[in-house]
């Protein structure tokens, strides 16, 4: 049987890395908006702009998206082949 030499255990554990925003209060670290915020600072105006121009384009299809629900809800609620029955 041959012995394979054991492996080192570090006694320390590996240092936490803080995030790149450094102003931010404690809890803004646990924060998913307080990071994008933290990010958002340090971005190049180049960066900003992609990003406010995508985020248009997301609202923007949200909005049709919602258009067209819209529309198919009038065009069934509008069928005559439904009768509304209330129950006591």
């Amino acid at each position: 049987r041959v012995r394979r030499p054991s492996r080192p255990r570090s006694a320390a554990p590996a240092p936490v890395q803080e995030p790149a925003a450094t102003n931010l209060r404690p809890e803004c670290y646990a924060c998913p908006i307080g990071m994008a915020f933290g990010t958002v600072r340090d971005a190049s105006p180049e960066t900003m702009d992609h990003l406010v121009a995508a985020s248009r384009e997301l609202v923007s299809a949200a909005r049709s998206v919602m258009q067209a629900l819209e529309a198919n809800l009038e065009r069934y609620s509008q069928n005559t082949s439904l009768q509304h029955i209330d129950v006591e």
